[in-house]
């Protein structure tokens, strides 16, 4: 065999690799998404994978619980960023959400989270987050009487040990400011209001 027929097998096998990993590792991501809600009691009505990276995924289109039509929790866009050696020790760079839809319901005693009825909790795992960043988002608290709508935004790192979040929410136009240190090894944690 010549140089140049091993040189051409070597580039058509890694072709072929690269465009079986372009298709099947989007389908590989959304089976292992799906099936960690569904351990966490959490029912995916649906869920698109738009691209998957050795440094991103790209997920649209994901509502958890509800009813057809009205989903309990409702993203337009969620991207994860992480390099593959630090994702293998469960570690994902930066979290950044886009167009969340939150509804709550309020009860006579109580206020779910539509569609989180049945959570369970991670079910052991523990995923460590670099930074999350909630943008162009809204609650919606449905009540027998009415329905308000609140406009937020969210933003969340980690400082010693402790992650710093920082939410605006605008129920009636006029901006709060919700500030909380929480250490989740604890949950221990501050939420004082401006």
């Amino acid at each position: 065999l010549s140089v140049r027929k091993v040189l051409v097998a070597v580039v058509m096998i890694a072709l072929i690799l690269a465009i079986l990993l372009d298709y099947l590792a989007p389908v590989y991501v959304r089976s292992r998404i799906v099936s960690a809600f569904a351990g966490m009691g959490l029912n995916v009505r649906r869920l698109e994978i738009r691209r998957v990276t050795w440094s991103r995924i790209d997920i649209t289109g994901l509502e958890i619980g509800g009813t057809e039509g009205a989903a309990g929790l409702r993203v337009e866009q969620i991207l994860l960023d992480y390099s593959p050696w630090r994702l293998r020790k469960d570690i994902v760079d930066r979290v950044s959400i886009s167009g969340a839809e939150i509804t709550l319901i309020k009860g006579r005693n109580s206020l779910v989270i539509a569609g989180l009825e049945n959570y369970r909790g991670s079910g052991g795992g523990s995923m460590q987050i670099g930074s999350l960043a909630v943008t162009n988002s809204e609650i919606r608290l449905v009540a027998p009487e009415r329905t308000l709508r609140a406009p937020f935004c969210l933003t969340m790192t980690p400082m010693f040990g402790t992650y710093v979040a920082c939410a605006d929410v605008r129920p009636l136009g006029d901006t709060v400011r919700l500030t909380a240190a929480v250490n989740p090894k604890s949950g221990d944690g501050a939420v004082p209001l401006t």
